[in-house]
Order: structure tokens, then sequence, then C-alpha cells
């Protein structure tokens, strides 16, 4: 039997244990799901990918997912995700930035600012 004290802090809670739990479950499906889709696109794969290749994968077919989630489904410290998603983004950024400086003076594409870099 529970008491009157702690049935009031039950109710308190509830709403909140179950939205945790229950976005708890939806991640993990997303994790499963993204473990699958990993390991299929790596039978294809005639060599190995390494880490750094395997996050910039995740980050392009996953790009909601979190760097603690990532980092589960690669097995991985969510510290070296967070590094190799920066490098990325620091890659993507130069070649923005080159794509821009190329073109003539005076002439802005739109397409420079419309291209996924």
């Amino acid at each position: 039997m529970i008491s009157p004290l702690g049935q009031l802090l039950i109710a308190q809670v509830w709403d909140e244990t179950v939205a945790d739990l229950e976005q708890e479950r939806c991640g993990d499906l997303q994790i499963e799901e993204a473990q699958a889709a990993l390991a299929a696109f790596k039978i294809q794969r005639l060599r190995p990918l390494t880490t750094q290749e395997e996050v910039c994968w995740m980050k392009d077919h996953y790009p909601n997912m979190r760097h603690d989630q990532i980092a589960r489904v690669l097995e991985v410290s969510p510290p070296l995700v967070t590094r190799y998603a920066g490098q990325r983004r620091e890659q993507r950024d130069f070649i923005a930035r080159q794509k821009v400086k190329a073109l003539p003076d005076g002439a802005l594409s739109s397409r420079a600012f419309d291209e996924e870099p």
C-alpha cells in the first residue's frame, strides 16, 4: 500500500515519467533503424568505413539525430561524434566559401546559397 503522500508524489511526476519513457522508446526505435541502415550500407562497400566516415554517413542520413544517439549506433563516445561532426561542418563551410569566391566579381549565384555543402 502506498501512502497518500507517496501517491501525491507519484501523481506529480507520472506524466513527465511516461513522456520520458515514450521519448526513450522512440529514440531506441530510431537507433535500431539507423543501425540496420548503416549495416546495409556497409555490406555494399568494397572497404570498411572509418569511424569518421560512419559519423558523416549518419549526419547525412539522420541529420536530426543527436550526437549521443549516433554514438550509441556506432558504439563510440559522444565527444568523438561531436569532434567528427565539427570537422565535417568546417569542411562543408570551407567548400561553400570557396564556391562563392569562385564566382565572377559582382555575380552572386543563388545556387551558392541554395545547395547543401
